[in-house]
């Protein structure tokens, strides 16, 4: 006995037939086709996009830490002037 919603094996055979008569599975193993070449330009892209934020991120530290540098020499610079204001 075939439970309800379930199929037998000829019946399954039979749809099997029908789908490659048809160029069913064609069209599956081209979608396969397309969605693994879809993963793999995800993947490519998200490499590409890695890099160029490690570089991006690269590009500001180095900017941030000569500001910072040239902040710190013009603080020094005013500290001095103000010590010597206040000695003389």
């Amino acid at each position: 006995m075939i439970e309800p919603g379930t199929i037998s094996e000829e019946q399954r055979l039979e749809q099997e037939e029908f789908m490659i008569r048809n160029g069913f599975k064609k069209k599956d193993e081209t979608i396969e086709k397309l969605n693994k070449e879809v993963h793999n330009q995800i993947g490519e892209l998200d490499v590409k996009l890695d890099r160029v934020l490690r570089k991006q991120e690269h590009d500001y530290l180095h900017a941030y830490s000569i500001y910072v540098k040239q902040k710190e020499t013009e603080l020094r610079t005013l500290v001095l002037k103000l010590n010597e204001q206040n000695n003389n």
